[in-house]
């Protein structure tokens, strides 16, 4: 094995410059405390003799590392490719890397991870949709000083800020949408319990339904993993039901889709037999046969929205823009329409 060259030092630097290493110092850091012919002497000095300033010193010294840490929930879902395409174009410009994180939606596992990203000494974390408990993420915010910001969940604390979706108001407007078709029987697929310790959707269909004059009823809410295949397993389920809803509204397009694949298994016609609502408006949801009626998300914005308020925690600046949530719109599409038999 080839013994590795020795990189040159900051020391060498200075040597070659007839300088101090402070000097180097300050000119690698762009501190105005140099003289324009010192400057031009450090740099030429640099370049000779291929100096790499190390990103780790110049980390220490500044008790700044310039990189950000975003834990998503499942880095498979397309929901979040938009999200880290929207944070990285207000963080990149402003200097700062991102260290992306999957917790596969366990707490346990989110927890470990961002634990980790916190020795890591990132200089702020974004949760997207956290499993963790509100009380246990605000606990290591303030513990750590690390400004946090949370996607579509309120934690209440020192150096914490959250950006939302305004979900309730667009569950109402789906379950309204459906009730006007003539649907009666309107049923919810969300993740499991130990996926969304929340629920949210839950409390806000059960409110909208009693908006329209509807009653929930706890067998026509089905829950599965967030993929496919639970959104298939929710389908079948429902399908096999002898008082099946007419109408289901599914916690993401992912899950929507699963249930598509069950209808064509068990040959029922969508949206003849069965009307279907996603949530988040993915690229190819209007590519499908039939193209998904769904909620669009503003993804990119909501990724955009949290990197800004990050970056006013990290600097004290004032947080700007809005605390009203962002607006959903429904997406009118070819899964719904009136059922057979208005019931």
């Amino acid at each position: 094995m080839l013994p590795r060259p020795n990189r040159p030092t900051i020391r060498d630097v200075a040597r070659s410059a007839r300088v101090s290493h402070q000097t180097v110092s300050r000119v690698i850091n762009r501190e105005n405390y140099t003289s324009a012919k010192t400057r031009a002497r450090v740099e030429r000095a640099i370049s000779q003799l291929g100096f790499r300033p190390s990103h780790t010193a110049r980390s220490l010294a500044r008790r700044r590392t310039n990189t950000i840490g975003l834990v998503m929930g499942d880095v498979a879902n397309p929901f979040f490719s938009d999200v880290v395409r929207g944070i990285e174009d207000v963080l990149s410009p402003a200097g700062y890397g991102l260290i992306l994180s999957s917790s596969r939606r366990d707490p346990e596992r989110e927890l470990r991870n961002v634990k980790h990203l916190l020795e890591r000494e990132t200089d702020g974390l974004i949760l997207a949709a956290p499993q963790t408990s509100p009380n246990e993420l605000s606990r290591l915010a303030t513990r750590s000083a690390v400004p946090m910001v949370f996607l579509n969940r309120t934690v209440q604390g020192r150096h914490v800020a959250a950006v939302w979706v305004d979900g309730q108001t667009a569950t109402a407007e789906v379950v309204a949408y459906l009730a006007k078709l003539g649907h009666r029987r309107i049923g919810l697929v969300v993740p499991s319990r130990e996926e969304d310790r929340a629920g949210n959707r839950e409390a806000w269909y059960g409110l909208a339904l009693r908006q329209a004059g509807l009653d929930p009823k706890p067998s026509w809410i089905l829950r599965e993993s967030t993929s496919l295949e639970g959104g298939q397993s929710a389908g079948q389920r429902l399908l096999a039901m002898a008082d099946r809803p007419t109408a289901v509204a599914c916690h993401s397009d992912v899950m929507a889709i699963g249930v598509l694949q069950a209808c064509r298994e068990l040959r029922a016609a969508v949206p003849r037999d069965l009307s279907i609502v996603g949530w988040d408006d993915v690229p190819y949801a209007s590519l499908l046969r039939p193209a998904l009626t769904t909620v669009r998300v503003p993804r990119y914005e909501l990724g955009q929205a949290a990197a800004r308020r990050l970056l006013a925690l990290m600097t004290g600046a004032p947080m700007g823009g809005s605390d009203e949530p962002l607006g959903l719109e429904l997406i009118r599409r070819q899964t719904c329409r009136a059922p057979r038999v208005i019931r």
